[in-house]
């Protein structure tokens, strides 16, 4: 039966080679759109991965409020009333029991890392230039269990922070504003504590100005000597053996004390929103050329079985039943769609490829070349659709097929 089918389907030759084109452009656009968005999804995750990890847990606001005092001091009671009620924030978010975290932290079989951060503001200079900054103090054997950060290193070593000792990395932009390089000195000042000197023992770009012009990394020990913060840990990243748990376990985190828990995608709503809207516009993209390419399908099986009802009848007069027609046909859809597919799959990982080595001219993460996902479930996808859009195709035909007997043929041709 399947080489019947062949036969009759490559009888003729354009109309066949024309809807394997159709069933191949959908295939291969779709490969083209979803390598695109999810190269950039990629690109976006991965920068605020480095930012939020799969959990992050940080010290809340701790901010004044009149009310909240007045039940400190009167429980049950709004007997104060405030003519200028007091407001504004008790001092910098910390973290109220870091121990307590670590050892639930190490004890849990469903983290896979944390890395303890503190982060202060100090003023960076050198030869009489300056750059505000932000100071992360990091555990770098840690953070790299965490985050991707040590991959984004353009000179030197995250590794290099492992041991204090004045050692501090700064982000690209901040570099080129005090126009210093690896081996440098720079002095760093918190507030109004005397400047420490610092040598310089990397580089890091990301690719993002709000990263790349601000921030500077050193081992947490010296960030908490230079901010006069011993002990004190602002934020705690964690990354989890299963992302996808990550807003489970900051639910029952965050019901174990008054420090903010977030998972990455609530931290991160906005971007999970736009990922949403991206998702459905390339299902609908892809569904529209599939639905075509289905049609055409559609249009060239009922063609021919127009044609082919001498035939037809000549099969079941020699005793072919209702459904040999049936499958005759439907193995003719379903072979364009095994035929165009693969043949999608092909021209849409050569132009994928092809797109990637495009130099944009401006610079986006490591490189400054369009970023391609080739992820293999997207041409899982991509095949199954084709071979989707050819079964249901050819199924109307094929009914139609094989309702037909000798008896209506005859009288159709009169």
């Amino acid at each position: 039966m399947l080489y019947l089918a062949v036969k009759q389907l490559f009888a003729r030759k354009k109309q066949t080679a024309l809807i394997l084109i159709g069933v191949s452009f959908g295939t291969m656009i779709y490969v083209l759109i979803a390598g695109v968005q999810l190269g950039l999804r990629e690109y976006i995750s991965g920068q605020l991965m480095n930012n939020t990890s799969h959990v992050r847990i940080s010290g809340s606001d701790r901010t004044i409020d009149g009310k909240d005092l007045t039940m400190s001091f009167f429980p049950g009671r709004d007997i104060v009333h405030w003519l200028i009620a007091p407001m504004g924030k008790r001092g910098a978010a910390r973290l109220e029991n870091y121990l307590g975290h670590a050892h639930r932290l190490e004890n849990d079989p469903d983290v896979y890392n944390f890395a303890p951060k503190l982060t202060i503001p100090v003023l960076v200079t050198r030869a009489g230039l300056r750059a505000n900054s932000e100071l992360i103090g990091i555990i770098p054997s840690r953070q790299m269990q965490v985050t991707a950060l040590a991959d984004y290193m353009r000179e030197g070593k995250l590794q290099d922070l492992e041991s204090a000792g004045g050692r501090v990395v700064l982000a690209s932009g901040v570099a080129e504003k005090l126009g210093v390089t690896v081996g440098g000195t720079v002095l760093l000042t918190s507030g109004q504590n005397e400047g420490r000197p610092f040598k310089v023992t990397g580089i890091i770009h990301l690719g993002n100005h709000n990263f790349d012009d601000v921030v500077a990394y050193a081992h947490l020990r010296d960030v908490q000597t230079l901010g006069k913060a011993h002990g004190r840990v602002s934020e705690i990243s964690i990354a989890l053996v299963d992302s996808s748990m990550a807003y489970a376990k900051a639910e029952a985190w965050s019901l174990l004390g008054p420090d903010k828990v977030e998972d990455w995608e609530r931290a991160n709503a906005a971007y999970m929103q736009i990922v949403k809207i991206q998702d459905i516009a390339r299902f609908v993209i892809t569904v529209s050329i599939l639905i075509v390419a289905a049609f055409g399908i559609y249009n060239i099986l009922t063609i021919m079985i127009s044609q082919k009802k001498r035939e037809i009848a000549i099969l079941r007069s020699m005793g072919f039943g209702a459904w040999a027609v049936f499958e005759l046909f439907f193995i003719q859809g379903f072979v364009i769609g095994v035929l165009g597919g693969p043949l999608g799959l092909l021209i849409g990982y050569t132009l994928c490829r092809i797109v990637g080595n495009i130099d944009l001219g401006f610079q986006i993460g490591r490189g400054n070349h369009l970023l391609i996902s080739y992820n293999p479930d997207i041409y899982f996808t991509a095949l199954g659709f084709a071979l989707l859009s050819g079964a249901l195709a050819s199924i109307l035909p094929a009914v139609q097929a094989g309702q037909m007997t000798p008896m209506d043929i005859i009288r159709e041709d009169r």
